[in-house]
């Protein structure tokens, strides 16, 4: 079976295209799992299948690592676009993409074949109630801000916030010092979330910039999360730390999170085909 793999930040990915080929008749998740071990398989944070669409152009599904299906991801969907873009519709770079989070747009720079393509999301707008990420409450309608969370003796305060897939962000003085592989998973199978959480640490740098790390719902941690990102800066603005517009400093690299009057959210950052192979199942 034919699959590219790309990268976004460092977090990277197995696309396998369904408009070209059909996939094995096999359980998603299992594919998944067998593509993404790092010694055993291609090595990847996720899968990315692209789909026909029935109302966009394309239409994308992202399983974790872990085999588990996530609604929406950040650089998988840049890099999802790019290929698209390159191997569907080189003449064309504006692309609607569906989704289990629902249809975004994709803009591509004009310099798609260099190594590096910046692309750009429109993401849609952020909710922050407890019923949106969700959280276990009996007040849906409470917002998420400064959510008292205890786990192993320590006490934080998270801002949750959907941006199509579920985040916890906590500000806090140092991403470095912060023990987020200790933390990250503590907090991602918590019993308030149902549906786990991926957690964001961040430090401000100053109103339009910040420090990120991630631990991502069912890949651990990675060098990079559009979303988390997305997520980030939408807490900070809420909690009146950050500007609209805002560069993402992520150990993969950056992104600039630009949350706009209109309430979505554009999202910018590179994205990378490194190559192409055939898997032998």
């Amino acid at each position: 079976m034919r699959f590219s793999k790309l990268q976004g930040l460092g977090n990277d990915f197995v696309l396998l295209d369904a408009l070209r080929a059909p996939l094995p008749n096999q359980e998603r998740g299992l594919i998944a799992q067998s593509l993404c071990k790092r010694r055993r398989g291609v090595g990847a944070d996720g899968l990315l299948i692209l789909e026909p669409a029935r109302a966009a152009d394309c239409a994308m599904r992202v399983y974790n690592a872990d085999g588990s299906e996530a609604e929406m991801c950040g650089n998988g969907i840049r890099c999802l676009a790019l290929y698209y873009h390159r191997y569907h519709s080189p003449s064309t770079n504006t692309i609607q993409i569906e989704t289990a989070a629902g249809l975004r747009t994709a803009h591509l720079s004009e310099e798609t074949n260099t190594e590096a393509s910046q692309v750009s999301i429109d993401m849609g707008a952020p909710r922050w109630h407890y019923g949106d990420i969700p959280i276990l409450s009996e007040t849906p309608d409470l917002p998420a801000l400064d959510l008292p969370l205890s786990v192993e003796g320590n006490s934080f305060q998270l801002t949750c916030i959907n941006v199509g897939n579920p985040h916890a962000v906590l500000f806090v003085d140092s991403v470095d010092s912060f023990p987020l592989e200790q933390i990250g998973p503590l907090v991602e199978h918590h019993s308030f979330f149902p549906d786990r959480i991926n957690l964001q640490v961040a430090q401000v740098l100053s109103e339009q910039a910040i420090r990120l790390r991630t631990w991502e719902r069912g890949a651990g941690l990675t060098p990079g999360c559009g979303t988390g990102a997305c997520a980030a800066v939408t807490a900070g603005v809420l909690k009146g730390l950050l500007k609209r517009s805002v560069l993402v400093h992520l150990p993969g690299g950056d992104l600039r999170i630009d949350w706009m009057p209109d309430q979505s959210i554009q999202m910018t950052g590179p994205a990378v085909e490194v190559f192409q192979g055939e898997w032998l199942l």
